[in-house]
């Protein structure tokens, strides 16, 4: 199989797809077989986003080490490396109200229906997150896990008479202990054999 030059098999569309958030330290699948259920039945489908996806970001950041004697930088040294997930949500239930929220939990009202609170005080509200998507009607599955993030950001809730409210949010993934990988990528693309 070519690994370079232009070659139309290797153009990936993510088609379908779906986004898991579980309490950090959850068991995740570690192939693109296995369930997320037979993982752990902690794993919660977010439902629906918008169609936009989710968008991925990977950004590392370097510190220039210049020289008297020279005009260009001599060395570049790590500072940072930030791995994210931005998506909205267009379901709103007791998973998804409180990860774009920040935390807490939905709790039943009496006999007249549920309350959720805001609380004024940021905690951190950690989760593990899922991203699973399909390719070639469905021949190629790719997952991503992070295993420990939190919501960084999200975006305003639109209530209005012609369109879905919807919840936008990033998620920024966290380090665990300077060994654990920051993210897995799990795919059956076979333009990944080395």
């Amino acid at each position: 199989m070519a690994i370079g030059g232009q070659t139309t098999n290797q153009i990936r569309v993510a088609g379908q797809g779906h986004l898991y958030v579980a309490p950090v330290g959850t068991a995740a699948p570690t192939d693109v077989v296995a369930s997320w259920a037979s993982a752990s039945a902690s794993w919660q489908d977010l439902g629906f986003t918008d169609e936009s996806g989710v968008v991925i970001g990977k950004k590392d950041s370097w510190d220039s080490i210049n020289t008297w004697q020279t005009t260009v930088a001599a060395r570049m040294v790590p500072k940072s490396r930030a791995f994210t997930a931005k998506f909205t949500l267009q379901q709103i239930n007791a998973i998804t109200l409180p990860l774009w929220a920040g935390g807490g939990v939905v709790a039943t009202n009496g006999a007249s229906g549920y309350l959720y609170t805001i609380s004024e005080t940021l905690t951190s509200y950690e989760r593990a997150l899922g991203i699973e998507w399909t390719d070639n009607n469905g021949a190629i599955t790719t997952r991503i896990i992070i295993p420990r993030g939190q919501v960084s950001d999200t975006t305003d809730v639109s209530l209005t008479r012609d369109k879905a409210a919807n919840l936008g949010i990033t998620y920024d993934a966290l380090g665990i202990d300077g060994v654990t990988p920051l993210a897995y990528w799990y795919s059956n693309d076979p333009n990944l054999t080395p």
